[in-house]
């Protein structure tokens, strides 16, 4: 085993790995001496090989891995990572990566009893990929409590910024984001980088899971700028894909030309609540987005959209916004209150080659399904 504990910042330089041949446990540790500099920082590869050695990465302030590093293990050894404040595993010129075989990779930031105070992501993923074949990928994150505009209002619980989080065989992806504070931030946003890489989260036979819950924030998940949400896999193992979105003004948004959520066969389930007034959406797909279902065969992939609000339940609109499937049944639900329970507006389709559509709104002061202008359908 190596063991490594420091009661202030500690880094793996580029240059100088850190290497467990022989199957031992690998830990890393930059305990919390009471400032706000305790972080843990790789910036080289951290590898346990050889056996089924695990790799555990504690910071007392920030974890960050970068420069490129790639921390993996094989076996069924695992990767953990907790941080006390954000998590960050960022690139630079080529992809810094999180690998594991059959073990579990977990993630956790800003997890304590009482939560860290400040500006700051839980989780950050930017133009990184972290992957399993049969492991659990388990990502939860808590923004800051910033809300005063400076340095800013973003304090997202999981950012997905041009990464790729991906299963090549049975292992699940679950992420639960959380924000509290910040008026643009989200409970889990996924969006592209600055060169503009999208984001993508995929699985060919471990279920999807994705939670955000955003407090008097913005939105609680936001799937934007080309990303893909994506089960790939075949038959009744298939992934499937559940996205359940709360908070105040936008529960679950989807919006942007090549920004989807797609599946083969396995099931397709978005519920959102969102619970303030204003321009209050269950769930919000507009300007591009799709939500599909591919599979032409018995097993082929449902979709079921349902959301809820003080004002608008489901709301789909724009050209080019599609729900389509093959041979699945759509099931599109929204309940409002002082406006529509559905709405499908402005071009948007809702298409099915030989499965059932279903659309069922409810409102209390006004349509409970309203489609309308030139184009949609």
């Amino acid at each position: 085993n190596i063991t490594l504990t420091a009661s202030s910042p500690l880094t793996v330089l580029a240059g100088a790995p850190v290497v467990d041949n022989d199957g031992g446990a690998i830990t890393l540790t930059a305990t919390n001496d009471g400032g706000d500099d305790d972080h843990l920082t790789i910036s080289a590869n951290v590898t346990a090989t050889g056996g089924n050695g695990s790799i555990d990465l504690n910071a007392g302030t920030d974890l960050v891995i970068d420069t490129d590093a790639v921390v993996s293990t094989v076996g069924t050894g695992g990767i953990t990572g907790d941080a006390e404040r954000t998590l960050i595993v960022q690139s630079d010129a080529a992809t810094t990566t999180v690998r594991s075989a059959d073990g579990d990779i977990t993630f956790n930031a800003n997890q304590g009893v009482t939560p860290t105070t400040g500006d700051f992501y839980g989780i950050n993923l930017e133009g990184s990929l972290v992957e399993t074949t049969n492991g659990a990928i388990s990502l939860t994150g808590q923004g800051g409590d910033n809300s005063g505009g400076s340095p800013s209002d973003d304090n997202d619980g999981i950012l997905v910024e041009g990464a790729t989080i991906r299963s090549t065989g049975t292992g699940t992806i679950t992420l639960v984001g959380t924000a509290t504070d910040g008026s643009d931030s989200d409970g889990v946003d996924m969006d592209s980088d600055s060169g503009g890489t999208a984001a993508t989260i995929t699985s060919v036979a471990g279920a999807i899971a994705i939670t955000g819950n955003s407090t008097g924030t913005e939105t609680g998940v936001e799937i934007q700028s080309g990303s893909v949400v994506t089960s790939t896999g075949t038959g009744p193992s298939a992934a499937t894909i559940t996205i359940a979105g709360t908070g105040d003004e936008y529960a679950v948004y989807i919006g942007n030309s090549g920004s989807a959520v797609t599946s083969v066969d396995g099931d397709i389930i978005v519920t959102g609540l969102a619970q303030a007034t204003g321009d209050a959406t269950g769930i919000w797909i507009e300007d591009g987005a799709t939500v599909s279902s591919t599979g032409t065969a018995g097993d082929s992939a449902s979709i079921t959209l349902d959301g809820r609000s003080a004002r608008y339940g489901t709301y789909i609109e724009n050209a080019g916004t599609t729900i389509t499937s093959v041979a699945g049944d759509i099931d599109i639900i929204g309940t409002g209150t002082t406006v529509d329970g559905v709405s499908l507006l402005s071009g948007a389709q809702v298409t099915a080659d030989s499965g059932d559509i279903t659309i069922t709104g409810d409102s209390t002061d006004n349509n409970g399904v309203e489609i309308g202008d030139p184009g949609t359908a």
